[in-house]
């Protein structure tokens, strides 16, 4: 049944009541990293290590003391620096790049990576390149803690055997004469030139 104009101008609506929150427990600006500190240590360890088996680097720190030392932000032919460290922040150039702040235990260092490289955030990777006039790290060639892409084939030696079963419900039962009880299947073996074993 509906209600008249007059029947519904006559009506009140009423605020529903508040809701209750109880706070359990507020970090404020404070982060527990106390929790996670440990864990991605650890794992900045490991894909590291990984990565100082195929990349010849150097701490971010020890680079930025050569370049201080030496003087040696810029030059065209400059030396090719490689570093390993974590993916703390991403920002995009104008042009379409990515600016990484890539960080290890020692310090903090900006790296421009080329368009094509997909980067993410706490991602570990190895960067090779060469310092711009700025002290920029410009990547020439970024490595990841991946499967290599070079490995040897598996080659199964020529007098492997293959062995294939049904499932036990589909195995037939034999008789008195048998010896073999239900759910009981023969496998059978094939050779690589066909000849067939039971």
């Amino acid at each position: 049944m509906l209600a008249t104009a007059s029947e519904v101008s006559g009506l009140r609506a009423t605020p529903a009541p508040p809701l209750r929150a109880s706070v359990l427990k507020s970090f404020g600006n404070e982060r527990p990293q106390n929790d996670f500190l440990p864990i991605f240590r650890d794992r900045y360890e490991r894909l590291s290590g990984i990565l100082r088996k195929r990349l010849r680097s150097i701490q971010i720190r020890a680079l930025k003391n050569r370049l201080m030392r030496t003087g040696g932000y810029g030059s065209g032919d400059a030396e090719e620096f490689a570093v390993i460290g974590i993916v703390a922040d991403i920002r995009k150039t104008a042009k379409g790049n990515t600016i990484v702040e890539l960080e290890d235990a020692t310090g903090e260092i900006s790296v421009l990576i080329p368009s094509e490289e997909e980067v993410v955030e706490d991602e570990v990777l190895g960067i090779s390149g060469r310092i711009s006039n700025s002290g920029l790290l410009i990547a020439e060639r970024v490595v990841r803690p991946d499967v290599p892409l070079h490995f040897n084939n598996f080659n199964t030696p020529s007098n492997a055997k293959t062995a294939l079963a049904n499932s036990a419900s589909g195995c037939e039962e034999r008789g008195r004469g048998g010896s073999r009880g239900k759910g009981v299947c023969d496998i059978h073996f094939r050779h690589p030139c066909g000849k067939q074993d039971v």
